[in-house]
């Protein structure tokens, strides 16, 4: 009786935690205040699942502490997961996609003051994919946060950091981090910090095509008349 082929697999995990730790100057202009979000209309949650996986999404709705008037130590949190797993027989596959984000808008309507607004992120990514052929298996699993900043009006920058695991590279892979920015917005000018994470993974077990087989049979038929069949002398 054949052995039963185990089955491959994915999970990939990302939290990442957006946190103001300091606002300059002190006390703020009474006509600054800082909205947060995430917003729906700017970066919806995605779910996306296709075959034997789950998803998990959670964009706080309100964020951590007042929206209209944020201080140091408020700020939201995102997270997204996705599983999977493919078997052999039948032959299968699994996709699975989850997206959160969010922006802390920073809204100076002085017009003489700068306003420095400093934050953290923190994050955590993992990813782990597990396989046995990789002739007949595919399967990977990446987590992802990205950050873009405007310190001032008309640029912004960039953060982006993954955790990845593939048929190929196999080994899980966890990420830990922080990170510290700051923006600062010029008077009558609006600033933002916008995070995304995302977590992704697919798994899939490929059948060898019957053709193959047919073909491997007439290389050897073929290599079978060249030694044993009708010779011209």
């Amino acid at each position: 009786m054949p052995v039963k082929a185990a089955p491959i697999s994915f999970t990939t995990d990302a939290t990442a935690t957006l946190t103001i730790t300091g606002i300059s100057p002190t006390p703020l202009p009474v006509n600054v205040f800082i909205v947060n979000a995430p917003l729906p209309s700017v970066s919806p949650p995605i779910e996306e699942v296709v075959g034997n996986a789950t998803v998990m999404t959670d964009g706080s709705a309100n964020g951590i502490g007042d929206p209209e008037a944020l201080g140091i130590g408020d700020g939201f949190f995102n997270a997204t997961s996705a599983a999977g797993m493919a078997d052999a027989p039948p032959f299968s596959s699994a996709f699975a996609f989850s997206l959160a984000g969010g922006q802390i808008l920073v809204d100076n309507e002085t017009n003489d003051t700068t306003v420095t607004v400093d934050f953290l992120l923190s994050y955590t990514l993992a990813a782990s994919a597990t396989t046995f052929d990789a002739a007949t298996e595919d399967v990977f699993a990446f987590s992802d946060v990205q950050l873009n900043w405007e310190p001032v009006s008309g640029t912004f920058d960039f953060f982006v950091d993954t955790a990845g695991s593939d048929d190929r590279f196999g080994d899980p892979t966890m990420v830990d981090e922080g990170f510290a920015f700051s923006v600062t917005v010029a008077p009558g000018q609006v600033g933002n910090a916008s995070l995304q994470t995302a977590s992704s993974g697919f798994a899939d077990v490929i059948p060898v095509p019957a053709a193959f087989w047919l073909f491997g049979s007439a290389l050897g038929l073929l290599g079978w008349i060249r030694r044993w069949g009708p010779r011209r002398s």
